[in-house]
């Protein structure tokens, strides 16, 4: 069973089992948790869990609350790991045994929607000939333009961008793709590129950074699948309007080390991308992972002029 660990705090050593779907923490005797801490709020933390992924939300709290020294905004839920550690007041928690560290899921491993399943029973509305030769002849020469720039000089960013811009266009239920570099100065990921279906959405995600973080911790494909409805007392933003919601992050490697990623989401009832859709994504993430690499080699060669 997942449990809260306090590792920090008055209550340090103390345990907790995380046996509800929601678990309210805070000082007050009406919380689940209660935790004996001045510094905490009444209610200050709501754990709740979707598809056995856990996150936590900032009730709107006087003192805040931090993840690895990072401050978690008020009102927002984010994906927790098993090695967060978590600060409330002077107290510091830790969830264990949530299972977010066994291997990530993969995109094959995913169980279609319903709907889905019931486009492949209907092979003249799914894929028609002339319609599948039209797709192939599109990505073949979409991955002939992402070459060509490999032999001159060229700009990561740019083909980021060219990148986001084919696969937004390409698959319709995706609603969101962005594209990150690690920033080495400032260790973290950057975005440098998104397309999205809703006007003016600057506002990341609340877990995205969590995955990245995972992204870059594990190197490996990212694949989480959420349901959620509006019934379910844990999304506080614009998804309470959402019923189904897909994340894919495929990580861009140099060797052993994240370099970068493509994230991408969906928000209907099936997945962003079809299985045999996946195998372009990889090659696609094949391709930058090369751009990167020279990229790399060339400026280890101008510093050792």
């Amino acid at each position: 069973m997942a449990k809260i660990l306090v590792l920090e705090g008055p209550m340090s050593g103390e345990q907790f089992d995380l046996d509800k779907e929601v678990v309210f923490v805070g000082r007050s005797q009406g919380n689940d948790i209660r935790i004996r801490d001045d510094a905490v709020s009444r209610r200050h933390l709501k754990i709740f869990s979707v598809e056995s992924c856990y996150f936590i939300e900032d009730l709107k709290t006087k003192n805040g609350t931090m993840i690895n020294d990072e401050a978690l905004d008020a009102g927002f839920a984010r994906l927790i790991t098993e090695n967060d550690r978590i600060r409330l007041g002077s107290t510091v928690i830790r969830l264990d045994g949530i299972g977010v560290n066994r291997p990530p899921i993969t995109v094959e491993e995913i169980e279609p929607h319903a709907s889905e399943k019931a486009e492949e029973l209907d092979p003249p509305k799914a894929y028609r000939g002339e319609e599948r030769r039209s797709r192939i002849f599109k990505e073949m020469n979409f991955i002939y333009d992402l070459l060509q720039p490999m032999g001159e000089k060229f700009n990561t960013k740019t083909l980021l961008e060219k990148v986001a811009e084919f696969v937004f266009e390409s698959y319709p239920r995706i609603d969101r793709v962005s594209a990150f570099l690690f920033d080495d100065e400032k260790n973290r990921m950057e975005e440098v590129v998104s397309r999205s279906k809703k006007k003016d959405d600057k506002k990341r995600s609340s877990y995205t950074k969590a995955i990245l973080d995972q992204v870059v911790q594990d190197g490996k494909i990212v694949t989480i699948y959420l349901k959620a409805d509006a019934t379910r007392d844990g999304f506080t933003n614009d998804l309470d309007t959402l019923a189904v919601m897909a994340v894919i992050c495929l990580p861009l490697m140099t060797g052993d080390k994240v370099r970068g990623a493509i994230n991408i989401e969906g928000f209907r009832e099936s997945n962003p991308v079809r299985k045999e859709d996946f195998l372009l994504l990889k090659t696609i993430k094949s391709l930058l992972e090369m751009s990167l690499q020279r990229g790399s080699l060339s400026k280890a060669s101008e510093n050792g002029k």
